[in-house]
C-alpha cells in the first residue's frame, strides 16, 4: 500500500529533497531526514554535486584555463550549494556564476575573472539560441535612403555583446577560449566583445564603444533616424559573414543622402561587400608573386641552376654596392623563388612582402631608377599586404599568425 501526497505537499517534499542534496545540515522534514540517514543517500548526493561541478567546469572553459581546474572546482562546489539547477539539462546551468565570482572572496585578487565568466556564459547563450534568418545587407543597401529613417533594427537572437571599462576582458577571454597562439603583450584598456552564431559555429570579434552603444540602441527599439541624429552613437558597419550578409543584423551604413549621390553610395556599399579585404589580399599576393617568380625563372636553367648570364648581369649591369656579384645573384635568385611561393600559400605574408619590398627598393635606387612608376605600383601592393596581412584565405589565418 502506498501513500499519496497532495500537490502542495508533493511540491514541498520535492523542494526539501533537493535542498537536502546540497545541504549537509540535518533536514527539518521528518520524511527527508529519514531518507538522508540512509548510507546510500550520501553516494547519491556526491553524484549529483559532482555532476553540477562538472557542468560548471565545462560551461566555463576560459575561466578554468585561467585559474586551473582545482580552483574552479572548489569555487563551483560553493556555488552549487547556493544555486540549484533550474532545468533538467545542465547545459544551461551556471547563469549566475559570473555574479558569484564577483563576490567570491578568493577571486578578489582576480578582478577580470567575472568578466571572463560573463563571456563564457554569452558563448553558451549564443550556442543554444534559436535560429533566425540573417538580414541581407546587400538588399538593404539597394533600397531608397528615406526608408532607413523608419527602420528599427533588431539584433539576431544569438547575438550577445558587452563593454568592459576596467580591463581588456575580451582579449583575456579570447586568448584562453581558443587554441590559437597568444601574444604575450596585453594593453590594459577598456574593451568590448561581440559574440554571435549566424549558422552552426559561435563567432566572436572585438567591439569598440560605438558598436556597443549602437547595439544597445537597436536592442532598445530605437529607430535608425534617432540613432543617426544621436551625438553619442555614430553607426558603423559590422563585419559580414559573407558578402551581402550580416552576422549581427545588417552590414550597411545608414544613408542620409538622396538622389544621384545616394544611389552612388548604395552601389558603393555593394562593392565594399563584394570586394573585401580577403579578395584584395589574395589578388595582391598573387600579383606580386607572379612578378617576382617569373623574374626568378629567367635567371635559372632547370630547377635552380643559375645561368652564366645571370652572373654576368649582376657583375656588369646591376652592380649592387657592398655585395659581391656572385653572392648578390644567388641571393636575388633564391629570394625571388622563395618569397613568391610563401605569398601564394599565405605563409609569413608580411615578412615575405617586406623582403620583396626591400628588393624593390634596391632595384629602384641602384639598378633601374627610371622605372619608378612600375616599382611604385609593386610597392603599393606590398604595402597593403604588410599593413593588412594575408586575409582569411591563407595559412597565416589558419595558424593564427598575424
Amino acid at each position: 500500500m502506498t501513500a499519496t501526497l497532495a500537490p502542495n505537499a508533493l511540491a514541498n517534499f520535492q523542494d526539501e529533497f533537493a535542498k537536502a542534496l546540497f545541504d549537509i545540515t540535518p533536514a527539518a522534514h521528518a520524511d527527508i531526514a529519514a531518507i538522508v540517514a540512509q548510507p546510500a543517500f550520501a553516494v547519491y548526493r556526491n553524484t549529483v554535486v559532482k555532476g553540477c561541478i562538472d557542468a560548471l567546469q565545462a560551461n566555463y572553459p576560459a575561466v578554468t584555463r585561467l585559474v586551473g581546474e582545482e580552483w574552479v572546482r572548489a569555487a563551483a562546489a560553493v556555488y552549487v550549494r547556493e544555486s540549484l539547477p533550474q532545468q533538467p539539462t545542465l547545459l544551461h546551468y551556471g547563469s549566475g556564476f559570473a555574479d558569484f565570482l564577483a563576490r567570491f572572496e578568493p577571486a578578489a585578487e582576480l578582478p577580470y575573472l567575472p568578466g571572463v565568466a560573463r563571456l563564457d556564459r554569452y558563448w553558451t547563450e549564443a550556442h543554444v539560441a534559436c535560429d533566425q534568418p540573417l538580414l541581407d545587407g546587400t538588399a538593404i543597401a539597394l533600397r531608397d535612403a528615406s526608408e532607413y529613417l523608419r527602420v528599427r533594427l533588431q539584433p539576431h537572437a544569438a547575438v550577445r555583446w558587452a563593454w568592459f571599462d576596467d580591463a581588456p576582458i575580451y582579449t583575456i577571454w579570447s586568448r584562453n577560449r581558443s587554441d590559437h597562439p597568444a601574444d604575450t603583450d596585453l594593453d590594459w584598456q577598456p574593451e568590448g566583445a561581440l559574440l554571435t552564431r549566424p549558422r552552426d559555429t559561435v563567432q566572436w570579434i572585438a567591439l569598440d564603444h560605438t558598436g556597443w552603444a549602437f547595439l544597445d540602441a537597436c536592442a532598445a527599439g530605437t529607430t535608425d533616424d534617432d540613432i543617426a541624429r544621436s551625438r553619442r552613437i555614430r553607426p558603423k558597419p559590422l563585419k559580414p559573414q559573407s558578402p551581402g550578409e550580416s552576422i549581427v543584423m545588417n552590414d550597411t551604413n545608414i544613408q542620409t543622402h538622396v538622389g544621384l549621390r545616394g544611389a552612388w553610395n548604395r552601389y558603393a556599399s555593394v562593392a565594399e561587400h563584394l570586394i573585401g579585404h580577403n579578395v584584395l589580399a589574395l589578388s595582391s599576393r598573387m600579383a606580386i608573386a607572379a612578378i617576382f617568380f617569373m623574374s626568378a625563372r629567367t635567371k635559372v636553367d632547370g630547377l635552380l641552376s643559375i645561368k652564366d648570364s645571370t652572373y654576368y648581369l649582376f657583375s656588369e649591369e646591376y652592380r649592387v654596392p657592398l655585395l659581391p656579384p656572385e653572392f648578390a645573384a644567388q641571393m636575388a635568385t633564391y629570394a625571388e623563388h622563395l618569397f613568391p611561393i610563401l605569398l601564394v600559400l599565405g605563409l609569413f605574408t608580411r615578412l615575405s612582402a617586406l623582403a620583396l619590398l626591400g628588393m624593390t627598393a634596391v632595384i629602384q635606387v641602384f639598378v633601374y631608377p627610371d622605372a619608378w612608376p612600375t616599382h611604385l605600383a609593386w610597392a603599393a601592393l606590398m604595402l597593403y599586404l604588410i599593413g593588412r596581412g594575408a586575409g582569411a584565405w591563407s595559412i597565416d589565418h589558419r595558424m593564427g599568425i598575424k
